[in-house]
């Protein structure tokens, strides 16, 4: 089927017109939950957030629909659990609260809100898994239009960076290059990396290397501490395979090479941002001795002290029996006294030692795939897939933001799920 079918004049009437829809909507929710990153940042008008919202909401839930009356349809046991739990169990933790005079002041409407925002990932899973049921275009481009779809942030962020800084109205921190959330940001970019690297997509290596670059780049400029680390160990760990042995060396060479000439030149102009960037080095080197260190002491970074303070200020709501085992039944997000930048805190919160045990399943489960992909292919994929992943959810609560997790959703399908070889250049 061709992507012009919709000009058929049998269009409407032909069996496939719904499934071509429901691959259009696809095609619009994929770009939509990235582009919403940036959109974040930028002065729209409320009309048009809305309206853009509303669209991008809409499409996932027709193909959920879509997909789940049909008897074809498959979800592995543990996910749908978790799709079903993670949204059900707050809400009738809320119910209980609010039955028992204890609800923290927070209405059904935020909590089913914040509920429906968590699970979009799971349902944006649930579609990649159950594509052959709609999807008529070619599913093997889906990799590369979600790398593209990141050189795209990456180049759209630069040009509204350093062309017209008026527009950005929130998220506009010094030394930090780039359009809204730069730690989402650079999630985004490390996915991407990540597939780019083993998969190859294009079919040029020029631009394949260009591409690598490009997001290598990005995440160097947003100057986030688990990107950086992410990226560098990443392309560390792909030279020990055969397969990305040549592109991992040829880019970390040229990234090398293009940063001393940089230094060298133009020392003087970025001597601020390095003073930044060696200062994140430097509080990285300090939480990892205060992890080890038998005697805590407060981390310098700023960002770290600020959700050591979240997670205290948490755990200070956080004593009774039910609450421990369940979570308090509302997101904590939704509260800025509460607000935890950590996926393990939130979770533990949120949703208590339930949660922990469901994404101590997940990440058990994912570990093991990895560890079979490398002790019977050699390959590395599996397991930089899964410590980018570990790693982001030390400094974000990844389940609340749908950009960040799509991405790591579309990250682990190619990783784990989709028989996916690549071709070699």
């Amino acid at each position: 089927m061709t992507k012009y079918f919709f000009l058929d004049r049998n269009f409407v009437t032909s069996p496939a017109s719904t499934q071509y829809s429901l691959s259009v909507l696809f095609n619009v929710y994929f770009f939509l939950v990235f582009f919403d990153i940036m959109r974040d940042a930028l002065p729209f008008p409320a009309i048009l957030n809305v309206l853009v919202s509303g669209i991008r909401d809409m499409s996932l839930y027709l193909i959920v629909i879509y997909v789940f009356s049909s008897r074809k349809s498959v979800v592995l046991g543990y996910k749908a659990f978790y799709i079903l739990g993670y949204v059900l169990i707050p809400l009738v933790m809320w119910g209980a609260n609010y039955l028992d005079g204890t609800s923290d002041n927070h209405d059904v409407k935020t909590v089913i809100q914040f509920c429906i925002l968590s699970s979009k990932a799971w349902l944006f899973l649930y579609c990649m898994q159950n594509l052959n049921l709609f999807y008529v275009f070619c599913k093997e481009k889906i990799l590369k239009n979600f790398v593209s779809i990141s050189v795209f942030m990456l180049l759209f962020s630069c040009i509204v960076f350093f062309l017209f800084p008026g527009l950005i109205v929130r998220y506009n921190l010094a030394n930090r290059v780039g359009l809204g959330n730069m730690s989402i940001q650079s999630g985004v970019y490390c996915c991407a990396y990540i597939l780019c690297m083993y998969f190859f997509p294009y079919r040029h290596s020029f631009i394949n290397y260009a591409v690598l670059l490009a997001l290598f780049a990005g995440i160097l400029i947003s100057v986030c501490s688990t990107g950086i680390i992410a990226v560098l160990g990443t392309t560390v760990a792909f030279m020990f395979e055969k397969k990305t042995r040549r592109r991992s060396l040829s880019i970390l060479l040229i990234v090398v090479a293009g940063c001393s000439v940089i230094v060298i030149k133009y020392f003087d102009v970025l001597l601020a941002f390095f003073d930044y960037f060696w200062m994140k080095a430097e509080h990285v080197f300090d939480l990892v001795g205060n992890l080890f260190s038998e005697k805590k002491h407060t981390t310098k970074s700023a960002s770290f002290h600020a959700r050591e303070l979240q997670i205290e200020n948490a755990m200070k709501n956080h004593n009774d029996l039910i609450d421990r085992f369940f979570g308090h039944g509302f997101f904590s997000i939704t509260d800025e006294t509460i607000f935890i930048e950590n996926t393990y805190y939130a979770l533990y919160f949120d949703c208590g030692i339930y949660g922990i045990i469901v994404l101590a399943s997940i990440v058990w489960g994912l570990g093991m795939r990895a560890l079979r992909q490398f002790f019977r292919k050699k390959s590395f994929l599996g397991i930089t897939s899964l410590v980018t992943f570990l790693l982001f959810m030390t400094t974000l609560d990844i389940s609340i933001g749908p950009g960040l997790s799509s991405a790591f959703v579309i990250l682990f399908y190619f990783s784990f799920i989709k028989n996916t070889t690549g071709s070699e250049k």
